[in-house]
């Protein structure tokens, strides 16, 4: 009965957090959803933490962990391109959110590789699209070409997460969504009942940044099968190879 109590207890006194295994990454975790131009009481949002929640299982971080595997060796990469560009790094998991990591990912609304763009997206950025050659395949060339875009819908909105929400549904979706607001702070775009974002958009960026919580997490890696993880991602990293024409 006394043990019932205290479990009862602990949980009234965390209902946001997740899981206790979260709490010891809190100071990074402010830094992460700071990152996103994104106030630290963010942390106690109650979808951004059931997401962190399902991942926690068995077979979504399962998922989690098997995206991670197949990016290990372009990573570094992908984070240095970001880096360079003044984007923050974070943004690494907008690509995780897209395409699961997976360079040759397509949808069937013809939006393709790492970063999806579509193809006049692709082309307004300069990759090259024909019968031929679709660079949205191209881990370095879509990279920098997602750096540029991100630059730009951060300048246009100012803030980062305003970027990755502009990035999801559209320029023009954003700019209604705050003007019918009458602000740009997060929370009021994202209130459930006024559906100023689509439902998708809403999810989306509390993914990224549950995604990005959950791979800063040292512990989180340390009690799971995957902890050499924590290893390879600066382990390994991209060279640039000429071969022959053709």
């Amino acid at each position: 009965m006394f043990k019932a109590l205290i479990l009862s207890i602990l949980f009234v006194s965390y209902p946001l957090t997740a899981a206790l295994i979260y709490d010891s990454n809190y100071h990074k975790d402010i830094k992460i959803v700071e990152s996103f131009d994104i106030d630290s009481t963010f942390l106690n949002d109650s979808v951004l933490n059931e997401i962190l929640q399902k991942n926690i299982t068995q077979a979504r971080h399962r998922h989690f962990f098997n995206s991670m595997m197949d990016a290990y060796l372009f990573i570094p990469t992908i984070k240095n391109i970001l880096t360079d560009a003044d984007v923050p790094s974070e943004f690494l998991y907008l690509a995780m959110a897209e395409s699961n990591f997976y360079l040759k990912a397509k949808s069937h609304k013809s939006a393709a590789g790492l970063w999806q763009f579509m193809p006049k997206t692709g082309k307004l950025l300069g990759l090259n699209i024909d019968d031929y050659v679709d660079e949205r395949l191209d881990l370095i060339k879509s990279t920098k070409a997602a750096a540029k875009y991100l630059t730009y819908l951060h300048k246009r909105f100012g803030k980062w997460y305003l970027a990755a929400l502009a990035y999801n549904c559209g320029e023009g979706r954003v700019s209604s969504a705050i003007k019918k607001a009458g602000t740009d702070d997060l929370k009021v775009l994202l209130d459930p009942e006024k559906k100023y974002l689509p439902l998708e958009s809403r999810i989306y960026i509390r993914k990224i940044v549950a995604f990005s919580m959950m791979a800063s997490n040292e512990l989180f890696l340390l009690k799971s099968e995957y902890r050499y993880l924590l290893n390879r991602a600066g382990a390994y990293s991209l060279s640039v190879v000429t071969v022959p024409k053709g």
